[in-house]
Parts: structure tokens; C-alpha cells; sequence
């Protein structure tokens, strides 16, 4: 079910709240500097952050455990002993 919040887009009311998550959380997860992480969310091949004041942002964890979970799943298979 959903609700409408006051900018006009419906707001989720079913679930969990998102955990969010900050960029040294980030850095940590996903062990990419801090540049290539910036770069790749203007190249849209990382999740973008959700901006939560002027100067504050933050990431949806289960975005960035995806996208791990994504690079983890394009490693080859181990060879056979």
C-alpha cells in the first residue's frame, strides 16, 4: 500500500524503513577509493545516494549489498583440482 507524501510520489508504507548508510560505510563495504566511487555514480554504474540535507548523503545499504553481490557473481569459476 501506498500513500502519497506531500511532494506528489508515493512513499512506501508495506515494508521496513531502508537502512541507510554513509560514505565511510560505503569506502568499507565495498573497498573502492572514494574518487572511483564518485565516478562511477556520474557513469550510473554504482548506486546513486539519497541526499538527506544541503551537505548530507547517504546510501540505500541494500543498493550497495546488491552491487557487491553483483561483482561477486561475475568472478570466474574456480578451476577444478
Amino acid at each position: 500500500m501506498t500513500t502519497p507524501t506531500t511532494h506528489g510520489t508515493p512513499a512506501n508504507t508495506t515494508g521496513p524503513a531502508p537502512v541507510l548508510i554513509r560514505l565511510g560505510d560505503v569506502l568499507a563495504r565495498t573497498g573502492i577509493p572514494q574518487s572511483t566511487l564518485y565516478a562511477r555514480m556520474k557513469a550510473v554504474t554504482f548506486p546513486l545516494c539519497v541526499k538527506l540535507s544541503a551537505r548530507s548523503v547517504a546510501w540505500v545499504a541494500a543498493e550497495i549489498d546488491a552491487w557487491i553481490d553483483a561483482r561477486m557473481a561475475e568472478r570466474p569459476a574456480p578451476l577444478a583440482a
